[in-house]
């Protein structure tokens, strides 16, 4: 999933701090969570960024390099194996 562009980020907290809506009529005006808009709050607040952050990573790959490769030979010479 992509996140959320800066723009959005910066127009929710906008609208937020002129005090016209609640939180949930913002996630609601916006097509956002209400978890989305105290998530972006809480960063300006915090940081005063809003920007997305980079990937924190994940797991790491389960098969090595040739177990890949044996799997793909694998998988073009029969495209319906399992």
């Amino acid at each position: 999933m992509r996140a959320y562009s800066l723009d959005l980020r910066q127009r929710v907290v906008s609208a937020y701090e002129q005090g016209h809506d609640s939180i949930s009529t913002l996630a609601e005006r916006f097509s956002v969570s209400v978890g989305f808009v105290k998530k972006m709050l809480h960063l300006k607040r915090t940081t005063g960024e809003l920007a997305p952050r980079g990937h924190g990573g994940g797991r790491r790959a389960s098969l090595r390099p040739r177990q890949r490769q044996f799997l793909g030979r694998k998988v073009r010479a029969q495209n319906d194996i399992s």
